[in-house]
C-alpha cells in the first residue's frame, strides 16, 4: 500500500491522540508542518534523505514528530521516550543544522538591512 499524505496524516493524528492525548485536526497538523518548514521547531536528526525528526511545540506540549519532506507532511508522532529523540549520535548533526539555520537568518537580516535603502 502506497503511503499517501492522507494515510500519513491519519496515522499521525491517531498516534498523537494515543501518545499525547492531543487532537491534531487539519489546522493543527498544517501549523506543525509550517513550523517544521520554517525552522520554528527543533531539528533532532535524520532518519533518511526524506524523513527527519523534529521536536515541535503544540498547545503547550512538546511533540516528537517524524516529517516526510517528499510529501510535505507528518508521518507519525513518536512517544516522549522514543530513543530517536534522546541525546545520542544525531545530537551533533542536530546542533550543526540549528547553527546553520541561525547563521542563515543572521545573514539574511544583515543583507536586508544593507539593501533596504537601495532603490
Amino acid at each position: 500500500m502506497k503511503k499517501t499524505p492522507k494515510i500519513l496524516n491519519a496515522h499521525a493524528k491517531k498516534r498523537a491522540a494515543e501518545r499525547y492525548h492531543v487532537d491534531l485536526n487539519r489546522d493543527a497538523r498544517q501549523e506543525i508542518v509550517r513550523k517544521i518548514q520554517h525552522n520554528e521547531a527543533e531539528f533532532v536528526g535524520k532518519q533518511s534523505n526524506n524523513r527527519s525528526f523534529w521536536r515541535v511545540d503544540h498547545a503547550g506540549e512538546s511533540l516528537n514528530v517524524v516529517y516526510d519532506k517528499q510529501r510535505s507532511t507528518m508521518c507519525t508522532v513518536l512517544p516522549k521516550e522514543a530513543r530517536e529523540f534522546q541525546h545520542g549520535p544525531d545530537l551533533k548533526q542536530a546542533h550543526e543544522h540549528n547553527e546553520f539555520q541561525k547563521t542563515r537568518r543572521e545573514i539574511t537580516a544583515e543583507l536586508a538591512e544593507i539593501w533596504k535603502d537601495v532603490e
